[in-house]
């Protein structure tokens, strides 16, 4: 088994790409995309240490949702803390969850996109030390994010 972690790193895509807005995501240089669905991609690092999740949201949600990927994904979140903006069109919010029974430490965030809807960027890990980290890379994709957006290009 000394091989997974390039057979991963090989079959995991570096970059979201979505058609239905334009949107592309490079992602930092440890983490992968493995699995993509219509408007839903999740992944995490090579190591297998952290979460990553996004998810395009319809404007019509109003609150960060409890379900991801429509209840298909064994994940229950609790928030700890109230949402609150970060930067401009980000809003954060530190959670909990459970990811088939282990408990992550992370952070998730609403980026603003147009006016059909937004995107939902979560990271997480069991190393609750790590949250700094995490908060970091979660900001840096979510900027990324949000300097695409059409509305938001004017935006410092």
């Amino acid at each position: 088994m000394k091989n997974l972690p390039k057979t991963l790193n090989r079959l995991g895509y570096p970059q979201i790409m979505d058609k239905h807005t334009d949107l592309e995501l490079d992602l930092p240089e440890t983490y992968r995309i493995y699995n993509r669905l219509p408007g839903i991609w999740i992944g995490g690092t090579e190591d297998g240490t952290t979460y990553l999740h996004v998810e395009r949201l319809p404007a019509d949600v109003q609150h960060m949702p409890k379900q991801l990927a429509q209840g298909d994904l064994d994940i229950q979140i609790s928030a700890n803390g109230l949402e609150h903006t970060l930067e401009y069109g980000i809003a954060g919010q530190r959670i909990i969850c459970q990811l088939k029974g282990e408990k992550l430490d992370g952070l998730w965030l609403r980026v603003t996109f147009n006016d059909l809807g937004d995107y939902l960027l979560l990271v997480a890990n069991a190393d609750e030390l790590n949250f700094e980290h995490i908060k970091n890379v979660a900001m840096k994709m979510a900027r990324s994010i949000r300097g695409q957006a059409p509305a938001m290009q004017w935006a410092a």
